[in-house]
């Protein structure tokens, strides 16, 4: 029997350094010049926080403090926020310069060793228009970060520093593309 456990666990650390590493790759790919660029002119963000997994709301975390965190954040470093009303109405403007801040949240849990895998995603939304007919407009990813991370017991407190370095990204690269 513990053969097979450890099996299972050795299947699951390279499962998760599978991911791990992929996601790495494709944060560096993305961090370069032309995803700056598609930052560059915007003027206002609208904040979504999707819905948490409610295994992670029974720890303690809710989607409303993650929004609140995130706000403060964004308010701190000066960046313009709508709420989603005005979202609503701005985004009907086909050249208004506004993006839609996504983050997503996601947990595995391995029971069997008490270990919480988490997936976090924070993403812009904007609008952009097909190359072959400008006429047709849809709302695209531009910018994107992913990070995964683990922690041992039912603790979710990773998941807010996790968050935090994420946006800190975010306004990194949102502030160095609109410099004033």
């Amino acid at each position: 029997m513990k053969t097979k456990n450890r099996i299972k666990f050795l299947l699951g650390i390279t499962c998760f350094l599978t991911i791990a590493l992929n996601l790495n790759s494709s944060v560096f790919a993305i961090e370069d010049e032309v995803a700056l660029r598609v930052l560059g002119g915007l003027r206002k963000v609208f904040l979504n926080v999707a819905p948490i997994n409610p295994k992670i709301v029974e720890r303690g975390l809710t989607s409303e403090r993650l929004k609140a965190d995130i706000e403060q954040q964004l308010q701190d470093a000066g960046i313009e926020m709508v709420d989603e009303e005005e979202f609503g109405r701005l985004r009907r403007s086909q050249n208004y310069p506004l993006c839609r801040l996504e983050l997503f949240t996601q947990i595995f849990e391995i029971k069997d060793k008490d270990v919480i895998i988490f997936n976090i995603y924070l993403q812009v939304q904007q609008a952009a228009f097909l190359a072959r007919n400008p006429g047709i407009k849809i709302n695209a990813p531009t910018w994107q970060k992913g990070e995964l991370s683990y922690s041992y017991g039912t603790s979710v407190d990773s998941i807010p520093k996790s968050v935090r370095n994420l946006v800190d990204q975010f306004i990194k690269a949102y502030l160095a593309a609109n410099k004033k």
